[in-house]
């Protein structure tokens, strides 16, 4: 009977482990969540959501963007210096954006894997 049990929660730990999207820019995203001590749980405790810049994400109006992630790190929002558009008379969603400043740095929206917004 133990065995049986045993076996059981073996299979629904397997099983978990491979829950989700574990390839491509949501495997990163993840990570980088990981390092920063963060989880798509705790942000929709804190009433924020996980996009990504494709889709439905690119819709998402600058004012609610709270981090940018890009494959290396999590950029807060009230952090960045500068942003750039790809239409001076643009600006009000993520598909306008063609970069940013953070650190004296300019960053390519081509390297957002996501964004964290309200």
């Amino acid at each position: 009977m133990k065995l049986l049990i045993i076996a059981m929660l073996s299979c629904v730990f397997i099983f978990n482990s491979f829950s989700g999207e574990m390839t491509g820019a949501g495997r990163q995203i993840k990570n980088i969540l990981s390092r920063n001590n963060m989880s798509e749980s705790i942000l929709r405790a804190q009433g924020l959501r996980l996009g990504e810049v494709t889709g439905a994400g690119k819709r998402v109006n600058i004012s609610d963007i709270t981090y940018f992630i890009t494959k290396d790190e999590l950029i807060p929002m009230n952090r960045v210096s500068h942003l750039s558009y790809h239409n001076d008379r643009s600006g009000r969603s993520v598909s306008d954006i063609s970069g940013l400043e953070y650190r004296g740095q300019m960053i390519s929206s081509r390297h957002f894997l996501g964004i964290i917004y309200r």
